[in-house]
């Protein structure tokens, strides 16, 4: 939308190699310094456990309290046909027929969902106070929870992996030192050890020889056992069509 609005700069990340990120990590006019991965976290001693989305929209064997994430309708058509069927590889390319088709599951899930929730906090606190049984939540949020004795399982199987990205203002005054911040944390060291610290997944593949602890390996969206389950969001296609479907959402978050 920004490149569309002429608003960004293009960035050139000074010093990197492209053959050691992840393709969708590098644009034109971003650069994705991380990933994060958005799936099923469900209460393990008050429902049964769901493993996947279909299971997730399946009310009447798996019972329990459901949240939903409110203010983005990105990620929930995928979930939603994910829910109806659809492989991970049939998922994209979004289509209005597969949007139209989502929109009429996510209707029948609607009313069982119990919180829409709108922070990150929120969740967690939902989920720590078990107000809760379930939900759509992110890796580092739930791994962090797992360690403070909360009683969930995050689940990869059919996560949407988000890679998170910098941007730069058309006109940035301190475009040199924001380069050079980027070319840092663009490196496989500072990028492996921001995956030990919460546990978000490299876009340097590099950075993953870097990880020697198996718990940690293991929680990263971007290590292949867990690449292999999930899909990488379609940044590109939700950036030119969020606004259309936004009050079509909030429409169905209504009621």
């Amino acid at each position: 939308m920004g490149k569309k609005q002429n608003l960004l700069e293009k960035i050139t990340v000074p010093g990197i190699n492209p053959t050691h990120f992840m393709a969708s990590a590098l644009d034109d006019y971003a650069f994705g310094y991380s990933t994060v991965s958005w799936g099923i976290t469900y209460n393990k001693q008050t429902t049964k456990g769901p493993r996947s989305w279909r299971d997730f929209w399946d009310t009447s064997t798996f019972k329990g309290r459901r949240a939903i994430f409110g203010p983005s309708i990105a990620r929930h058509p995928e979930y939603a046909l994910m829910a109806d069927g659809l492989t991970l590889k049939d998922v994209y390319p979004l289509t209005d027929a597969k949007i139209d088709r989502a929109f009429a599951k996510l209707r029948a899930l609607a009313p069982a969902v119990t919180v829409w929730y709108q922070t990150a906090v929120q969740c967690e606190q939902l989920l720590l106070d078990k107000q809760i049984d379930m939900a759509e939540f992110f890796n580092g949020r739930a791994f962090y929870l797992q360690d403070q004795g909360v009683p969930i399982e995050y689940l990869w199987d059919e996560a949407v992996m988000n890679i998170p990205m910098f941007v730069m203002a058309k006109g940035a005054p301190n475009r040199d030192n924001a380069l050079a911040f980027l070319s840092y944390i663009a490196r496989p060291e500072p990028q492996a050890a921001f995956a030990r610290i919460i546990n978000y997944g490299p876009t340097n593949t590099q950075a993953l020889d870097l990880i020697k602890d198996d718990k940690i390996l293991s929680r990263l969206p971007t290590f292949e056992p867990n690449m292999k389950k999930q899909i990488v969001l379609d940044a590109n296609w939700w950036g030119e069509n969020e606004s259309r479907l936004a009050p079509r959402w909030s429409q169905l978050m209504a009621g």
